[in-house]
């Protein structure tokens, strides 16, 4: 899958971002993977694209917000089923949603109206 990310630590900054393809992320247990239809770019992702994050892993995919359409569930999950519109602002420390597909934890997402 199609992914921005950031290589590595050393690489910081929105000169250094690149569109790559990635390994599919799957849903733990907790989680969902949710297919991307909407992202949005807001003053948070440019500082951490320019700062970091101590506990990313690299390269690490960036994007804090997303829309989109449940395309898996963790085995734990009840509240989301596969084709599920919805949304949720993520987690700085874990890889983010400018991608095809993200995985989340689903109690950090609400159905999408």
């Amino acid at each position: 899958m199609r992914a921005w990310i950031v290589p590595n630590p050393q690489q910081l900054g929105l000169e250094n971002l690149k569109l790559v393809d990635v390994a599919m992320p799957y849903p733990e247990d907790d989680e969902i993977q949710v297919k991307v239809h909407a992202v949005g770019l807001n003053p948070v992702d440019y500082k951490v694209i320019d700062s970091g994050v101590a506990t990313w892993q690299s390269p690490h995919v960036i994007g804090i917000d997303v829309a989109g359409e449940v395309n898996r569930v963790g085995k734990a999950v009840t509240a989301f089923k596969v084709g599920d519109r919805v949304f949720y602002h993520g987690d700085l420390r874990r890889n983010g949603s400018l991608a095809q597909y993200t995985t989340t934890l689903a109690a950090s997402v609400a159905h999408l109206p």
